[in-house]
């Protein structure tokens, strides 16, 4: 049975108008709301240094800019065309995600990639067509598996607790994701990648957001109701956040406390994009400088 239209248009205006007060009571009423007009602004620096005093592995990674570009000029025709045109200027840091997270695992005919928190992105289609079995993971997806495709599988539910063997995949990746994972999400997610992965096998997470500060950053008028928030994180909005009303910033302690100390049977790496800027010097439309690799003992 079809919704009714009217019902429909009356809902979003109902949600219309409780996004704008939130945001205008956030902005202009409350005095405990942090709002800021950018993301977190970075000193790679002091970050780089609080990481290998914490312990945390960290390598420098120079993007092969050349071969990047080549890859990208290879691989366009996979991408459909509404997904190029939806993202636009950041359509760039899109491949950029994608090109990396592949530089880390052999990938032919007997790969299997589990692509975590889809949300209907054209990877799983680049990896298919390296002869890869890929499984595309989302919460959006129906429960259980079924086949979408020669060689390609949709996989419900949460990732945390996927209905996969153990030992089942070479490579997972993320894509853009990792920092969605609410409350304690994360640190399960590592929990489950220790399970899932063969021996031997990687996950990447491209980007891996991290700051000078432990921040989740949240739409200017998303709602946080039933959203479970960290206590030692600082909740910042920003007007124009694309409705996300999570999205966590690590700092060095944060990033060791709930990833690396629950990356049990796992080898994990900070990989520190040095030459990042080059591709954009002001980060304005690609922000990728951090990534996270992970290596199953």
């Amino acid at each position: 049975m079809s919704e009714n239209p009217r019902m429909v248009a009356s809902n979003k205006t109902i949600q219309n108008i409780c996004y704008a007060a939130r945001a205008f009571y956030r902005s202009r009423i409350s005095p405990f709301a942090h709002v800021r007009e950018s993301e977190p602004t970075i000193d790679e620096f002091a970050l780089n240094q609080e990481l290998g005093i914490l312990g945390l592995p960290l390598e420098e990674y120079r993007i092969d800019i050349p071969a990047f570009s080549l890859w990208k000029e290879r691989s366009e025709h996979l991408y459909p065309p509404a997904y190029r045109t939806g993202y636009g200027a950041y359509f760039e840091e899109k491949c950029l995600e994608h090109y990396l997270s592949l530089q880390f695992a052999p990938i032919d005919t007997q790969s299997v990639v589990i692509d975590v928190a889809n949300a209907g992105s054209p990877f799983p289609r680049i990896v298919s067509a390296l002869g890869a079995r890929v499984y595309q993971n989302d919460l959006l997806f129906s429960e259980g598996i079924r086949k979408i495709g020669d060689r390609m599988y949709e996989v419900g539910g949460n990732a945390c607790s996927l209905p996969l063997p153990d030992g089942f995949a070479d490579l997972m990746v993320l894509h853009c994701a990792f920092e969605m994972f609410e409350g304690d999400q994360d640190s399960l997610l590592i929990r489950e990648v220790s399970r899932v992965l063969k021996q031997g096998g990687t996950m990447v997470i491209a980007p891996l957001y991290l700051s000078n500060s432990y921040q989740i950053l949240c739409d200017l008028g998303a709602s946080r109701m039933r959203c479970p928030y960290d206590s030692e994180a600082k909740i910042v909005y920003l007007p124009g956040f694309h409705g996300i009303r999570f999205a966590r910033f690590y700092s060095a302690a944060a990033l060791k406390r709930r990833v690396l100390d629950s990356a049990e049977g796992l080898k994990m790496t900070v990989l520190y994009c040095s030459n990042a800027k080059d591709l954009n010097p002001d980060f304005s439309v690609l922000y990728l400088r951090y990534m996270g690799l992970f290596r199953k003992l």
